[in-house]
Parts: structure tokens; C-alpha cells; sequence
């Protein structure tokens, strides 16, 4: 019913799939049924500050006696509001509050749940443009199992994960897979499936980014401004955390990442901060880049948590129109820490340097040198390791014709401990102390209809070790 301001409307669905089987007519364990209904209140879309209201009862049935038992029993209630009016301040904002009752615990697996979640999205622009920000906040709670993973061997190149017997018994132990570093040896996957233990968890989301950029009102000022307009920065903050306390000045603060405290679940951290200096400049330019995220995860045996914090210094010069070189410097550390599989935990601070030179001979036609340092010291233990790399990349394309790119590095490892070991592995990325090369051939065409065909060649050497060669191809369809 369609009111001057208001929409009153009532929807109703449902859906009933029986299947049977040829040998006793019996009820297949994939059937299933259900109704839905929902009255709802809202505003036209041509309202640009609206808000609405529903509620929606959904009944779920399930195979049970050879008959379709009705199993849950699901109802949601939500609440929100869209202020979109002003195209430089527009907020929207939602809170629904949901319950799941069991009618028959016999042919559901489902848990009781009443879950609460609210958020909200606002989008700020200031001074035409020079000032950007946006911000989602959203909270909530509900059920949650313990996690426990395992993993699973599937077609080489893939899965994610490689095996590699580290204490030689042929047993597949969960501390010895490794993120594969080549494809071909990418055979295993994790997969992770529930307990039978839930947990009552507490939730927050928090992402937040700010943009400034000075030149969108100082660009075309003199003196002290025009300077100014040369500096632009970027900020992300992102944070994702569970818990189990319900201290609800703790579950709304979306800064609180304390991995001490004995009620954490989960949680997920993000900061990264982008700091440029003349950056569309067409001749020079540096950027100085910081980042740091966190990851912590619990699982059926304990806690795995991963960090890495790094300060980047980029650098760009243009010589001419064929011409270019670019620095990147970082300096930081990274580290893994694991209640249940101890023998993986590092602590590495690491320094690295890579200088690349590019030549663009024409338009078709692009050749890069690079040199790269890196630096890596455990500080859980003596693993040291250090690395040098030279490479370079032939890039031929032509329209209508295809993209050819060819590559090759030398790299040369010093390592003090022993390769075959989870912190051998991290630190030298797959690779084996002394010499070692690796090389990939690239051919990339698009043919008529959409259609993208990639044909790869690539092959790996280690110093005492066989040459290992892989091919591979793919086509992918574009609708």
C-alpha cells in the first residue's frame, strides 16, 4: 500500500523440494522446504533521508520419518535509516536482531541463537575533494564453534600448501605444511570444520580511511600552499575482533586489540599509512609507507598468531621518456607464534633494497633490470640468512596480437642453520642455500568473444639439485 510518505507492504515466499528414491520411495536426505513472511514500513526511494522497518518469519523443514519435519523456526526484526541528502555527508544505519528457535533437534543441527548486529556507514567530503573520509562501524553477537583444520591433497598446482617431512617418518604432521612458493608444488589445501563446542561471542568491525589531498584547493597557489600541494597522504585503519566477555564498553571500543586478554577469540588488525611527496609529479617523486597487521586465531588447540610491522621508502626518478628508476626500501619484522605447534615460531627482523631500471624502447617493447638485498635475523634463535637477486623482465605487446613477458633471477642465499625446517622455509621462500635461478615465459591473448588464453612456462634450479620444469594453460571466458 502505497501511503504519500510511506510504503506498507507484507511478502511471502516459499519453496518445497521433495526427492525420492527409485529403490524403496523413501524421502532423499537433500530434500527440503520452506516459508517465509515479512511485513515491512519504508519511505519511496525518491525520499533521500528515509528509513524502514520489517519483520520476517521464516519456518525450515527437514527430512525426518520419511517426511518433511518442521525443524526452525527463524525470526528477524530490523531497523534503519538512510540520511543521503547531502552528497558530502550521507550516513546510513541498520540494526537487526534475529532468533533462531530448534522445533526438532533430531533433524537440525543448528544451536538456539539469538544475535544482535548494528552498523553503520558514513561517507565525509571537505573542501572539494581535498578531504575524503569513510567509516563502517558494526557490532554484534552470536554462536560460534571451535575451529579445528586438516589438509587435504588435491591435483598438483592446485591447492596452497605443500607437504614437506621435515623429520623424515612419512607421516603428514600438521606443523610440517607450508605455503607453497611455486605452484607445482601447491597440492594440498586446509579446509576447517566446526566442533561440537560453541562459544557466545561478542563482535566488532571497525574500517576507517582518511585522504588527504591538498592540491584539489592549493594546486594552482603560491609559496607556502603551492608546497604543500605537493604532500598527499593516505590512512587505512581496519580492525575485526571477537570475544567472549560481555562487557559492553569492551565489545564498543573498536581500538581494543589487547592479545593478553583471556576472553579474545579472534582478531584481525590493519594500519597502513601512505605519506607522498609529489606524487603525479611527472619527474620525481618518494613515498614513505608504514603498515602493520596483526592476525590472531583460536582454534580447538590453541591460539596461531602472525604479525608483521615494516617502514617502506620509495623513490622514483624519470630520466627521460625511456627512462626510469625506482628504490624500494624496508625495514621491519615479522613473526608467528603458535600455542600447540611451537617448532614454527619465529620472530624475524629483516632489511631489504631493491633497485629497478626500466627502459621503454617503445610502445611495444619494455625491458627492466632490478637488483634486490635482503637481510634476515631470527631473534628466537641464530637463524641468519642473506640474499642477493638479479633479475630482469622482456615485456613484448601487441594489439590484437598478445602480451609476451619473459623473466629471470639469479639469487644467492646464505643461510647458517639447516634449510629443512619451518623458520629454513620462511626465510628462504623455498629456495636452497648457494646459487639458485628461477625463470617464467608468459604468453597472454584475448581472442574474439571474450575469451583469455594464458600459456606459462616455468623452471627453477638449485644449486646440487635438478632442474624442475612446468608448463601449464588456462582459458577463461568473460561475459
Amino acid at each position: 500500500k502505497h501511503f504519500r510518505y510511506a510504503i506498507l507492504g507484507i511478502k511471502e515466499e516459499g519453496e518445497q523440494n521433495r526427492w525420492t528414491t527409485r529403490s524403496n520411495d523413501s524421502l532423499s536426505p537433500n530434500s527440503f522446504a520452506f516459508q517465509e513472511f515479512e511485513v515491512f514500513l519504508t519511505q519511496p526511494d525518491t525520499i533521500q533521508n528515509r528509513g524502514y522497518l520489517s519483520y520476517r518469519n521464516r519456518r525450515d523443514y527437514y527430512p525426518g520419518d520419511n517426511q518433511l519435519v518442521y525443524a526452525t523456526l527463524g525470526q528477524d526484526l530490523n531497523l534503519g535509516a538512510n540520511l543521503l541528502k547531502n552528497p558530502a555527508s550521507q550516513l546510513r544505519v541498520m540494526l537487526t536482531y534475529r532468533e533462531l528457535s530448534i522445533k526438532d533437534s533430531t533433524v537440525s543441527e543448528n544451536k538456539p541463537e539469538n544475535s544482535l548486529l548494528g552498523r553503520i556507514e558514513y561517507g565525509l567530503q571537505l573542501a572539494k575533494g581535498a578531504i575524503t573520509a569513510s567509516t563502517f562501524y558494526e557490532v554484534g553477537s552470536g554462536l560460534e564453534s571451535e575451529k579445528e583444520f586438516s589438509y587435504l591433497e588435491v591435483a598438483p598446482g592446485q591447492g596452497v600448501y605443500q607437504w614437506i617431512d621435515y623429520n623424515q617418518n612419512g607421516l603428514k604432521e600438521l606443523d610440517e605444511f607450508e605455503v607453497a612458493q611455486f605452484q607445482d608444488e601447491a597440492r594440498y589445501i586446509r579446509i576447517f570444520f566446526p566442533s561440537s563446542n560453541f562459544l557466545t561471542v561478542y563482535s566488532n568491525q571497525f574500517n576507517q580511511t582518511i585522504n588527504l589531498n591538498p592540491a584539489r584547493i592549493w594546486k594552482t597557489r603560491d609559496g607556502f600552499y603551492k608546497g604543500i600541494s605537493l604532500f598527499s597522504n593516505q590512512f587505512a585503519y581496519r580492525i575485526n575482533r571477537k570475544n567472549t566477555n560481555n562487557d559492553i564498553l569492551k565489545n564498543l571500543n573498536p581500538f581494543f586489540s589487547d592479545l593478553d586478554d583471556p576472553d579474545l577469540v579472534t582478531i584481525s588488525t590493519s594500519v597502513r599509512n601512505n605519506l607522498s611527496f609529489n606524487k603525479t609529479g611527472r619527474i620525481f617523486g618518494i613515498d614513505y609507507i608504514f603498515q602493520q597487521n596483526l592476525n590472531r586465531t583460536f582454534l580447538a588447540n590453541g591460539f596461531d598468531t602472525r604479525t608483521i610491522q615494516s617502514h617502506g621508502l620509495r623513490a622514483r626518478v624519470t630520466i627521460n621518456d625511456q627512462t626510469s628508476i625506482i628504490n624500494q626500501f624496508d625495514n621491519g619484522e615479522r613473526s608467528f607464534a603458535s600455542e600447540f605447534l611451537s617448532s614454527r615460531d619465529y620472530e624475524i627482523d629483516f632489511i631489504s633494497n631493491k633497485l629497478s631500471t626500466q627502459f621503454q624502447f617503445s610502445q611495444a617493447f619494455r625491458l627492466v633490470a632490478d637488483y634486490g638485498y635482503k637481510n634476515q635475523l631470527n631473534r628466537l634463535d641464530i637463524q641468519q640468512s642473506e640474499e642477493h637477486n638479479i633479475g630482469t623482465e622482456l615485456r613484448y605487446s601487441k594489439l590484437n596480437k598478445g602480451i609476451l613477458t619473459f623473466r629471470v633471477n639469479y639469487v644467492h642465499l646464505s643461510y647458517n642453520d639447516d634449510p629443512a625446517s619451518p623458520v629454513g622455509y620462511e626465510m628462504l621462500q623455498g629456495l636452497l642455500p648457494g646459487h639458485n635461478g628461477t625463470w617464467n615465459l608468459l604468453f597472454q591473448r584475448t581472442i574474439t568473444g571474450g575469451i583469455e588464453v594464458n600459456l606459462e612456462y616455468a623452471g627453477r634450479v638449485s644449486e646440487k639439485q635438478s632442474v624442475i620444469h612446468t608448463g601449464g594453460l588456462s582459458v577463461r571466458a568473460n561475459f
